[in-house]
């Protein structure tokens, strides 16, 4: 069951991340003129640059490296002779319908990691095309998905927490957050759906609970509404088990939930004297309520929330604190 994770606020505790800027063309004009964009600046690093319907953006530059640059072409980008756009190899130029790249001459180029992906010999190229560091030139079509990273990180608690963020998704189904101990098989730990269509940035999380001993290899696949998909880049982690470990795996149950939830800390270590906190966090962060339960516990509890009473439907975090470790679980109340 794909499961709907994504939000636009993530909580502090769990994820930081610099925002990419979206900047737009105000009408026709050079590209290394602020009066160009509607930020009053110019265009950098981690920018997604967007050349506006009905409005020409003259390349009249050599431009530094751009680090991860998405260019997005409504009207049109004109390349004056000799001028050229440099980005790294994770930038990414998409022409839409309507959108179209010209002019320049053979020394006019668009090079992505070091590669020259268009001159202006090839001639005009209208859209649906793009180009990305995998492709030899434009390629007709739309890419679905502008992915800003994919982590995976060891927790405390011994699960695996892996992130990623999109700059914007097109035609997005869901993604499938896969893992394997070889790095050829692959299993699905969650399916997560997609936004569809966003032009904004996306934060999205899944825990693993259960980690194969030993280094295993996570990887993220994004399927279309019409079955094509994109496998991105592999990340590895390595994890030993701590036999010696006090902590206890939080489980909430039913979930979603829409009466009585249940919080269950089990398979925690026998004559373990930890002091057990419970929180209720909303879904930017907020406390709802705070809980101090069993100073002293022999394998596990229980405690039940009434989410009737307690909390309105939405998402909401089950945030243990279990001396200095904590367990953090996603509650849906509806």
């Amino acid at each position: 069951m794909k499961k709907k994770v994504y939000i636009l606020l993530i909580i502090s505790f769990l994820f930081q991340h610099l925002h990419a800027r979206i900047i737009t063309s105000a009408g026709n004009g050079n590209w290394s003129d602020p009066n160009t964009w509607d930020c009053s600046c110019t265009p950098a690093d981690r920018d997604t640059v967007v050349v506006a319907s009905s409005t020409q953006v003259d390349v009249d530059i050599n431009s530094p490296v751009y680090d991860n640059m998405r260019i997005e072409i409504y009207g049109t980008l004109w390349f004056k002779n000799g001028k050229k756009i440099n980005m790294t190899a994770n930038g990414v130029v998409q022409i839409y319908p309507g959108g179209l790249v010209d002019g320049g001459n053979g020394g006019s180029k668009i090079n992505i990691g070091g590669d020259s992906k268009w001159d202006g010999n090839d001639g005009p190229v209208s859209g649906p095309a793009y180009i990305d560091d995998s492709t030899p030139g434009f390629t007709p079509g739309v890419l679905p998905v502008k992915l800003l990273y994919f982590n995976a990180e060891l927790t405390e608690e011994g699960s695996v927490e892996i992130s990623w963020a999109t700059a914007a998704e097109i035609n997005n189904d869901y993604f499938t957050v896969e893992k394997s101990t070889n790095g050829i098989i692959y299993e699905t730990v969650e399916e997560v759906e997609g936004a569809g269509n966003s032009n904004t940035e996306l934060h999205y999380i899944v825990i693993d609970k259960n980690p194969y001993e030993g280094t295993s290899y996570y990887r993220l696949k994004q399927t279309d509404f019409d079955g094509n998909h994109e496998v991105f880049d592999i990340v590895a982690v390595n994890y030993m088990k701590d036999e010696t470990a006090n902590t206890c795996v939080l489980t909430v149950y039913p979930n979603p939930c829409d009466a009585f939830c249940n919080v269950v800390l089990s398979d925690c270590a026998r004559n373990n004297n930890s002091q057990i906190i419970l929180q209720i966090l909303d879904a930017n962060g907020k406390l709802i309520t705070t809980t101090y339960r069993l100073p002293a516990l022999d394998s596990g509890f229980q405690y039940k929330i009434d989410a009737n009473n307690l909390l309105v439907p939405g998402l909401y975090y089950i945030k243990i604190n279990q001396d200095e470790k904590q367990l953090l679980e996603k509650l849906i109340v509806r």
